[in-house]
């Protein structure tokens, strides 16, 4: 008597079991991933509109994939967006849409700029950690008014 599973159902048979459960795997591997990844990256001036239009506070990070910066912002931006589920969380790159960089005066990378309503009302340019990011988006949502731009360092008014 042969103790080999593939003796007992076939070889073929097991490859196809395997594979079907490699397949499930991935499948909620991948599920997962998206599932935490709160930050959605937008590809079009139409699909940016849409979004900040949403009725939900967003949150629009500018960022460029050479930008070294950025890639080490994108971690704290996705823990932020974690923390905040109520707030949607784009990424908008400004070499591919540079046109939306003008409009909202990005002039540096990271860029992050915070709507209530459709309408900018807090941003800095540079990055933050995780906590600082959720204090500048809650105190945004509450304040609901564009009052100020300004870089991450300088003193406020």
């Amino acid at each position: 008597m042969s103790s080999r599973i593939g003796d007992q159902v076939g070889d073929e048979e097991v490859k196809r079991i395997l594979d079907r459960i490699y397949r499930r795997l991935l499948r909620a591997s991948q599920e997962e991933v998206l599932e935490r990844r709160r930050l959605r990256r937008v590809s079009s001036v139409e699909e940016f509109r849409k979004a900040v239009k949403s009725g939900r506070p967003v949150v629009v990070v500018f960022t460029s994939p050479m930008c070294p910066g950025c890639q080490m912002y994108k971690p704290m931006v996705e823990e932020a967006a974690r923390r905040l589920e109520d707030v949607e969380f784009i990424e908008v790159d400004a070499y591919e849409l540079p046109e939306l960089a003008w409009e909202y005066g990005v002039t540096g990378l990271p860029a992050t700029v915070i709507f209530v309503g459709g309408e900018p009302v807090d941003g800095f340019m540079g990055a933050v950690d995780a906590d600082t990011l959720a204090w500048y988006v809650r105190r945004a949502v509450r304040r609901g008014t564009l009052d100020h731009v300004h870089r991450v360092g300088e003193e406020e008014a």
